[in-house]
């Protein structure tokens, strides 16, 4: 084992690269802006004057912006990109609406062929909002069985994408009354949607 040796005062040195990464904790209301105005002050006092041709300055990076919005060179790990999350965002919203057309266009089709129903049932008394009734509960209930079958689906199918991706991906919607919400508010606008026609 080589014990490495540094020269006297080898750390007060600014201007030497040790391969540390420094991290400050702000108190929830500080103001970035004025400390990040005196940080060039602060490394024309600490570093000195430098060789031609070379140049030292320090920035500020909030901790939650580093992995997805950093490109800065010898990061602690690979760094993602903002750019593929929302493209891939975009690719899902783009199939997820396809398969709302889709939806609304079988809905269609099958709603000319129970124009007969309607009809007869009409004729043998029922009312406007018995028919608004049944079917807003049967567009409502394909939604929801549509629902549990997809997020079925991902519970299956999870593990191997991790596997395959390299990730770790997990399922936290029970946690999070949000995601619930906008998965039933997705549910109720198809189902209203289908409804309609």
């Amino acid at each position: 084992m080589t014990l490495r040796q540094f020269r006297s005062g080898f750390f007060d040195d600014w201007r030497v690269f040790v391969g540390n990464y420094t991290y400050l904790l702000l108190p929830e209301a500080y103001n970035t802006h004025a400390l990040a105005a005196k940080l060039p002050d602060f490394v024309e006092r600490h570093v000195g004057p430098l060789d031609p041709g070379y140049e030292y300055s320090l920035h500020l990076q909030p901790l939650t912006d580093i992995h997805l919005y950093s490109n800065l060179a010898t990061e602690a790990e690979p760094n993602g990109d903002i750019t593929y999350v929302y493209l891939f965002s975009a690719i899902a919203f783009f199939i997820l609406l396809i398969a709302c057309i889709n939806f609304v266009n079988l809905a269609t089709a099958r709603s000319v062929r129970r124009a007969r129903e309607v009809g007869l049932r009409k004729v043998l008394g029922a009312q406007r909002t018995q028919l608004v009734g049944q079917f807003l509960g049967e567009s409502m209930l394909l939604g929801l069985v549509a629902l549990g079958a997809a997020l079925v689906v991902l519970e299956v199918v999870l593990p191997v994408f991790n596997t395959f991706s390299g990730k770790t991906l997990t399922l936290s919607y029970l946690d999070n009354g949000l995601l619930l919400l906008a998965l039933g508010g997705i549910m109720l606008f198809i189902g209203l949607d289908t409804f309609k026609i």
